[in-house]
Formats: C-alpha cells, sequence, structure tokens
C-alpha cells in the first residue's frame, strides 16, 4: 500500500481518537490566548481584512515587530510518525494543531530539503479543504490554509531570516510575512521557530494585495535561474500553485520574452511586463543581505490578474551569508565580501555552487545565475537604481544604528524563549555561545558588509567599460570590439552560444583583435534568437554577454561601434 493511501485510509480514524488536553497557557506576551482562529472560506467566517499592500516607492523603514509569541503545539500518533520521520518523504499525515487557542485537524509532513538532516526538524501543516486560520491575536499572525515552521538550524541564534524577511517588507517588497513562535512537538518543547507565510494560494494574494485570481509560479527544485531552457537533470520543472488546471503559456511567454527581448528595448519591457519598482528594491536587499543559493530558494513568480504585470516573490532568505552557522566555530568572522551582482554571471561563487552540486549529484552541474538579475544589472540605468536603492539603505535602515536597534529588538524578543529551547541552552541552563553571541556577530555582518559595499558601489557604477566586447551578431557570425590602446590576443578565451556552458568554444592564441578595431568570427547563433559571451578560461568569469532577439536576417550591433548602446543593422 502506498504511504498517500495509507495516510487516507488512516485518517479519520486517526483524527477521531487524536484529541489531546488544552493547555492553560499558551500566548505569552500579547493576546488572549482563546479563541478559535480566522475561520475559513467555506465556514461562513470571513479572513480579517488584510493590511495595505508593500509599497516599493515610499522611504524603507524597519516594520513593526510582533506583539508577542504564540505557542503552537502540532500532535499524532506513531502511525503518522512513522511516514513523517522518514528523511525525504514530502506525504502529509494526519495529525492536530493547537492553535489561537484551540486544537485543530490537520495534514502534516517535516519540510525543507536540506533541512531535513538537521536534527531540530521544520514543519508544514495544512487545514481540511475550505478551512484558512489565523493566529492568535497580538501575535503577528495571518489568514492561511498551509503553514510553514522553519526550525531555523543553521542559525544559532535565530536571528538572520526574520532579520531579512523584515528588511524585505520594510523595503515594500511583497514578500512572505514572517512571525517568531514556539513549537511542540509530541509532547516535547521544540523551541523558537520562525513561521514564514505560504506565498501558494489565493490567501496569499489578498493578503499582498493582488488580484486573488492571479496565477502563481514556483521555481523548480534547483532551478530558480529563470531560464528558458529546460531544466538540468538534477533540477526539476516549474509547478503551477493557483488556477493548475488552466494554461500556463502566460509564464512561457514571460521567460521568452525576458531572454530573447534586445537590449535596447528592454528597460521598457520590464516597466511593462514587471512590477519593477519592487524589484528594485528586492534585489537591493538580496544584496545587503548576501542572498546567496538562490536556485535553490524555491522563490516565486505572480503573473498579478489586475494589472498583468510579473512581480519576483523571495523565498527561503536564510540562504544568505548573514546565517551565523552554528556548526562554526563561534569566534568565526562574518563573511561579507559576497559579489554585489549576486547570482549572476559576474558572481564568482556561483562557480563553486556548480562544484557543489556536480559533486553531490554526479553529474556535470553549471554555474548558476537569475536571468531577471542578470539582464537587471547590464542595463546601466536600472543597475545604478537598484545601487542608488542600495546605497540609501545603508544611511538608513542597515545602518548601524537602525540595523543595530532591529538585531537587539528581536533578539529582546526571544530571548526569554531561547532560555528554554533545548537546542540554544547548555546543560547549565545558560544560552549557548552561538545563541548569546548571535547579535554581536550580526551588526559584524552589518558593518563589514558596509564597508565593503561601499568600496564596490563606484567599481560596479562602471560595470561594462571593459576593453574586449560582443560589438555585433548576425546570421553565422559574431563580432568582437577592442576598446583598448594596443591589441588583444583571444588566447585563453572561450566564446558560447549557450551561457551555461561557458567554455564552449575556446579561442585560439594568435587571434588578434587590433586595438580600437574589429574581429568578426565564424560563429553560429541561433537565428530565433539566443545568448553569446565571451569568457576567460581561467577565472569562468565572463569579459561581455549579450541576448538578442530573432534576428530575420539582420544583425544586432553596438551603434555608435564599441559603446553601450544597441540597434539593428
Amino acid at each position: 500500500m502506498s504511504l498517500r493511501l495509507l495516510a487516507a485510509v488512516l485518517a479519520a480514524a486517526i483524527l477521531a481518537c487524536n484529541n489531546p488536553p488544552l493547555r492553560d497557557q499558551d500566548l505569552v506576551g500579547g493576546g488572549d490566548g482563546g479563541g478559535g482562529g480566522g475561520g475559513g472560506d467555506d465556514d461562513g467566517e470571513p479572513p480579517p481584512p488584510p493590511d495595505p499592500p508593500p509599497d516599493p516607492v515610499t522611504p524603507v523603514a524597519w516594520p513593526p515587530l510582533q506583539e508577542g509569541i504564540e505557542h503552537l503545539r502540532l500532535d499524532f500518533p506513531q502511525s503518522t510518525a512513522d511516514i513523517v520521520y522518514e528523511l525525504w518523504s514530502k506525504v502529509y499525515a494526519p495529525g492536530r494543531l493547537f492553535l489561537a487557542g484551540a486544537w485543530h485537524d490537520v495534514e502534516l509532513r517535516q519540510r525543507g530539503d536540506g533541512a531535513r538532516e538537521h536534527p531540530k526538524h521544520s514543519w508544514k501543516t495544512r487545514h481540511p479543504t475550505g478551512v484558512a486560520m489565523s493566529g492568535a491575536a497580538g501575535a503577528g499572525s495571518w489568514h492561511a490554509r498551509t503553514r510553514n515552521y522553519l526550525a531555523e538550524w543553521a542559525d544559532g541564534g535565530y536571528l538572520a531570516d526574520p532579520f531579512s524577511y523584515g528588511l524585505m517588507r520594510g523595503a515594500g517588497v511583497r514578500a512572505p510575512r514572517f512571525r517568531y513562535i514556539t513549537l511542540e512537538v509530541t509532547g516535547e518543547l521544540q523551541g523558537v521557530y520562525v513561521e514564514v507565510q505560504d506565498a501558494d494560494d489565493k490567501h496569499f494574494l489578498r493578503d499582498q494585495g493582488f488580484d486573488e485570481t492571479s496565477n502563481v509560479y514556483r521555481c523548480g527544485l534547483r532551478d530558480c535561474e529563470l531560464k528558458l531552457t529546460p531544466p538540468s537533470s538534477y533540477q526539476g520543472p516549474w509547478e503551477k500553485e493557483t488556477n493548475e488546471l488552466g494554461s500556463d503559456e502566460d509564464l512561457w511567454a514571460f521567460l521568452r520574452g525576458l531572454a530573447r527581448t534586445p537590449e535596447h528595448e528592454l528597460k521598457a519591457w520590464l516597466e511593462q511586463n514587471v512590477e519593477l519598482d519592487a524589484l528594485v528594491r528586492t534585489y537591493a536587499v538580496a544584496i545587503l543581505i548576501s542572498w546567496s543559493g538562490i536556485d535553490d530558494s524555491g522563490s516565486y513568480l505572480v503573473h498579478d490578474a489586475g494589472t498583468g504585470k510579473w512581480t519576483f516573490v523571495p523565498w527561503d532568505l536564510n540562504n544568505a551569508k548573514l546565517v551565523y552557522w552554528r556548526n562554526n566555530d563561534p569566534s568565526w568572522s562574518a563573511p561579507s565580501r559576497y559579489a554585489i551582482p549576486t547570482y549572476t554571471l559576474y558572481d564568482p561563487a556561483t562557480i563553486g555552487v556548480a562544484a557543489g552540486k556536480s559533486a553531490r549529484y554526479g553529474v556535470e552541474a553549471h554555474p548558476p545565475f537569475v536571468v531577471l538579475f542578470q539582464r537587471l544589472w547590464d542595463l546601466p540605468a536600472l543597475r545604478n537604481r537598484v545601487l542608488d536603492e542600495v546605497e540609501a539603505m545603508l544611511d538608513g535602515v542597515f545602518s548601524a544604528a537602525e540595523a543595530g536597534a532591529r538585531i537587539d529588538a528581536q533578539h529582546a524578543l526571544i530571548r526569554p524563549e531561547l532560555l528554554q529551547d533545548p537546542w540554544t541552552t547548555d546543560p547549565d541552563g545558560t544560552l549557548t555561545e552561538h545563541a548569546e553571541r548571535s547579535p554581536a556577530w550580526l551588526k559584524e555582518y552589518v558593518a563589514l558588509r558596509t564597508a565593503f559595499l561601499r568600496q564596490q558601489i563606484p567599481l560596479e557604477r562602471r560595470r561594462g567599460e571593459g576593453g574586449l566586447v560582443v560589438n555585433a551578431v548576425g546570421p553565422g557570425f559574431v563580432e568582437l570590439h577592442n576598446r583598448e590602446d594596443t591589441p588583444r590576443d583571444l588566447g585563453g578565451l572561450a566564446i558560447t552560444d549557450d551561457l551555461r556552458a561557458r567554455l564552449k568554444l575556446p579561442l585560439a592564441a594568435g587571434t588578434v583583435v587590433p586595438a580600437h578595431g574589429t574581429l568578426t568570427l565564424p560563429f553560429a547563433v541561433a537565428e530565433d534568437g539566443g545568448e553569446v559571451g565571451i569568457f576567460d578560461v581561467a577565472t569562468q568569469l565572463p569579459l561581455d554577454a549579450v541576448f538578442f532577439a530573432p534576428l530575420g536576417g539582420r544583425t544586432y550591433a553596438r551603434t555608435p561601434e564599441g559603446e553601450e548602446t544597441w540597434g539593428w543593422r
């Protein structure tokens, strides 16, 4: 019998008898712990009115922290444990959730990918179809059918994820809501968790100010690159999360436009098709927090049925360099020199990401990059908008004063719970060194990251001013231009028409592009549009890359020659 079928057969009997007793005190510091929650769509109880949707134009400010911490409990029988504790099982099994002062029948499972190997487990619960619930008043909850409880095992002080999501929401990004909770599982306290709002249903759409009939897509497993080409063998396909029976052609039309719109038309295309102000703020925050592992993030694209525009919704922000890894020595210094254009062709860290995936999955993995971020960064006007936002946040919410106050407030909120958390206390009842030092460590990250960014921002504003560039792409050829005062030998370089196969065709030493001149290379490119890049073989980093539309017998070229403006000739 399959695990899914077994769970279904057992559900009725288990839910009938599994009714754990209520406890006296279930909310600390906010709300009264009573009541039955927010109700669902089919039971006649409307959801609470949402807050105004985030505004990505107003000045960035830290959002208020929750007033108190709600204590949640999960309980389930051994038959459910046999299912959900299978390491990689994603099968839901029946159990009970204590939320907002009452027990509720739910289905549950472990959640996460690599997090399943941690001793403190992350969880996901799902109410019956048509039922959505809110948590206790005053504890920062929201209306939802499914709920995610992140163990945050890797982060020794539980500060990084709420800091990052708070920064996103303070910047007006339609990022998931978040809150601290504590969680008890089958009678054993597991301590502090971060609950993060699901972004894959109409409750999220309604709460975030989208039209609730909008299409929501989630990036496939290990593939949030927003690429037009199919997933590699170790990656999974996109998942349509709403309107599942409808067409997904809107997604592929968007990805085609993103990959095939020519450079000189891209800004207008983005303004027409993307919630651009929010995207600029999203990427600015990604730079501040050194958001890495984006390809593994499972982030979302929302196609708003009301506006027709697409929004990138970030997820898994704990894939960032500001996580205070509990497995490292507590004295280790915060890593702060992560490349500004994170998860683009210019990010050297993705070379190591590819090597790690190759070793783990036994295949030749490619260095991942997010096409949306790459194309944004290659437009000087938009790149400078992002950098302007970064500088404004360095002077404001990310300054030592404002970020430090936020860090202290987060730690003060959860410190009493940390002292009861079995994963953050030593045998004598005091906090572990990681848990105690975590606020100072995160402040150190902010200071070091700020210094690095202030040093690098002027250099990034000059991105694209390199000496050797792709000058033109035409049927059967690529033309290079040398902006330098001396001839350029192409030895040690490679050309490619697939930016995920960076070293596709190594170029021969002795082939020279004259000073301030051009050289035409015979090179077959796709007539229906594509991409071309020139890479350094030793570093695997690009000298230049360009995306182009269907050629139709024409040549796409820099006009004037060697400049940053493009057109057809």
